[in-house]
Order: structure tokens, then sequence, then C-alpha cells
């Protein structure tokens, strides 16, 4: 596993102290990847939600926003016909339990689902923001292994029923997968309400929800 460890160090410039931030990949055996510097601290935006919730069309919106910042995860299940490397890094479940730099492994719905230390380094390197696409239980996860980055968690609550299963249809999901997932809702949405720590977004259309999270953004990082 591996930790990203962030650092305050105050500057003097003439007579002004100002703050530079440090964010360093450090591994649990102690070898210690590439450094950078930030006049602000970096921001990773977690977005979880069901199958079928906006996710990806969300994420899409902010990164044409953003110029970049998508954080690509591995998976072990096979890769849908909408989808490319852009979207997950498709691998064996043999490859993802070999990451060396692996900020968590964990398996979903018969799957298996890895985020690097190396790939959330990448667009914060790049551009200072992230967008991380993930499950409910692990923005806690980031909240405890990120204490001193900018960890805003956002939840998009699922639509109608209906509207949801022709989602999950319409991708190409078999009936037993959107069984599932219709009766996976309450469960996933309860959590992400029950959690402050979380901002939920009510259903709407894509537009809509782009500028409810283009808020939730600009409140944090004020």
């Amino acid at each position: 596993m591996a930790v990203l460890q962030v650092f305050l160090l105050k500057k003097l410039t003439g007579a002004t102290i100002s703050s530079i931030f440090i964010l360093r990949v450090q591994t649990t055996g102690g070898r210690k990847g590439d450094t950078m510097f930030f006049d602000t601290p970096p921001h990773l935006i977690s977005i979880s939600g069901v199958s079928g919730s906006g996710k990806t069309t969300l994420i899409n919106q902010l990164e044409v926003t953003f110029g970049g910042g998508r954080i690509i995860t591995h998976t072990s299940r096979p890769c849908r016909p909408t989808e490319s490397g852009h979207d997950y890094h498709f691998c064996t479940t043999e490859q993802i339990h070999a990451l060396t730099d692996a900020l968590w492994v964990k398996e979903n719905y018969g799957n298996w689902y890895a985020v690097t230390a190396s790939a959330v380094y990448q667009p914060l390197r790049r551009i200072g923001i992230g967008f991380l696409p993930t499950i409910t239980s692990h923005h806690n996860t980031l909240h405890r292994r990120l204490p001193d980055v900018i960890c805003t968690h956002i939840h998009l609550l699922a639509p109608s029923v209906e509207e949801l299963r022709g989602r999950l249809q319409k991708r190409g999901s078999d009936t037993a997968t959107v069984k599932t997932r219709l009766r996976e809702i309450n469960r996933i949405d309860s959590k992400a309400l029950a959690d402050r720590h979380i901002k939920t977004v009510t259903p709407n259309t894509a537009e809509v929800t782009f500028v409810e999270v283009m808020g939730i953004i600009r409140d944090a990082q004020k």
C-alpha cells in the first residue's frame, strides 16, 4: 500500500509569509516518489453513486472544464462496448493484487478494483485537482489517508428505478445485473445521506447536476 503525504512549508518573501504545500508519495516499504509544490493545497474530488447515476458523465464535464483531472482506477471487470482505457485500466485480478502503490484494493460485485497513489498523483501534479470515481465507503478512506489534502466527497443520488433501469439496459447490463443494482439503491444512497462528510446531489439533468457540483467545489476551495 502507499501513502500520499502533504507537508506545509512557510516561506518568507520580503515581509510576507506565504504557504507552500509539498506533496510526496511514499510506499509502505519506505521508498519515496517524486515531490511537487503548490501555492494552495491539492484538491481531490471523489464521486460516488450507484451504477448508472451519472458519475462518468459528470467527470467528463469536469475534465473539459478543468482541462483534465480524471483519476483512472484499475478493474478486473470486462470492458463495456462504450469504454476505453481512458475510463479504467482493465487488467486481471492477479495484476491488481500485484500493484505496489495501491491506496486500496477491494472486491465489488465479483470484480476487483484498485486505485494507486501514482494515479492520484498524476492529475494533482499537472493541474492541482483530481476527480476520482469511487464507492461510498472509500470517501472516509480518503479522508483518513489524505488529511492535509482538500478532499471533497460527492455522492450522486439515484434517479427513479425506471430511469435507472433504462440506463443500465442501454449500456448492455444483463437482467441479473440490473436486478442486483436496483436492489442496492436504498442501501448505498442511505449510507451517503447519513455521512456528514459527503455532499449528496439530487437527481436532475446532467447540466443542472454539473452546475451544482461546481458550486460544491468552489465552496470547498474558499
